[in-house]
């Protein structure tokens, strides 16, 4: 099997008028001898800030860039205690590979979640019940019959201590 020198570029843009900002995430794989990259892969994250006082605003600016998006934000609080996020939240929107890249989407991912950890992101949710998901550490929470988002706390959570 050839060495692979694979390669993640961000580019983090806003959402006008709202305070979510979207990460496209690309995927290179470049050849052998460094002289091309070729793409073989391309996510979207969306991250925000939540506090309890701005939660239903951000989702209702949410539900104006995508339903997923809106979905995920809105289990939130059937997750965590919104009173104590602390981080960023980030929602996987899509991710698609190519053929050739499908061996790196695991990878692809792991890196993805690496670096949203260095963002201060707290929690990641996602719409799309995957198997690398799953294998990455993903918990599943039911909404309905049909609808579920999966999750995954990338910071440490806080324990209060009662006196």
């Amino acid at each position: 099997m050839e060495n692979l020198n694979v390669y993640i570029d961000f580019q983090l843009n806003i959402e006008e008028g709202t305070p979510i900002f979207s990460a496209q995430a690309t995927c290179l794989r470049y050849t052998e001898d460094l002289e091309r990259a070729i793409t073989v892969g391309h996510a979207t994250v969306f991250l925000v800030k939540l506090s309890q006082d701005t939660y239903l605003d951000v989702c209702v600016d949410a539900d104006c860039i995508c339903a997923d998006l809106y979905t995920a934000l809105t289990s939130l609080e059937k997750i965590c205690d919104l009173d104590n996020l602390q981080g960023l939240v980030a929602t996987f929107h899509t991710l698609s590979m190519t053929e050739e890249g499908k061996c790196l989407e695991n990878a692809f991912m792991e890196k993805i979640i690496e670096q949203l950890a260095l963002l201060n992101v707290e929690v990641v949710l996602t719409t799309d019940a995957n198997e690398t998901l799953k294998s990455l550490g993903f918990e599943n929470n039911e909404i309905s019959d049909n609808l579920s988002v999966m999750y995954k706390y990338l910071q440490k959570q806080y324990v209060t201590l009662e006196k």
